[in-house]
């Protein structure tokens, strides 16, 4: 229930400003977006992708990447007007980020510097927001 009341409001916050806030973030290209036929292809990748990578640094990394590139497809459902399709991308926008401080801990708890790691996702994330 809570999930969706967040993901709600993201929508309505991000809908609003996403446009006017895209030339104060520098977000990769959004490749594949929700309203693509072949958008699960792009999630599958990014999942055997994550898989792969074998250290939580490089995860962390990889997770923050995604989360980067599901704000910019967001961004472009925004720009075409297409908001039903927003909330699916912010949601997983949401995941890789979580996903991505929780693969920094990790590799910290075992004994890893991530302090480089999490600085780029307190910096980004605060621009993003």
């Amino acid at each position: 229930m809570f999930k969706n009341i967040f993901v709600g409001v993201l929508v309505i916050l991000f809908s609003s400003n996403l446009v006017l806030a895209a030339d104060m973030v520098d977000l990769p290209e959004p490749g594949l977006t929700p309203d693509s036929p072949w958008y699960f292809l792009d999630t599958w990748g990014e999942k055997l992708s994550m898989v792969f990578t074998f250290t939580a640094e490089k995860k962390a990394e990889k997770a923050f990447h995604y989360s980067e590139k599901k704000l910019a497809e967001a961004q472009k459902m925004a720009e075409e007007n297409k908001t039903e399709k927003i909330g699916k991308a912010l949601k997983k926008y949401h995941e890789y980020l979580n996903q991505s401080l929780k693969e920094a801990e990790k590799a910290k708890e075992q004994g890893k510097n991530v302090d480089e790691v999490l600085a780029i996702v307190a910096e980004a994330t605060q621009k993003h927001l």
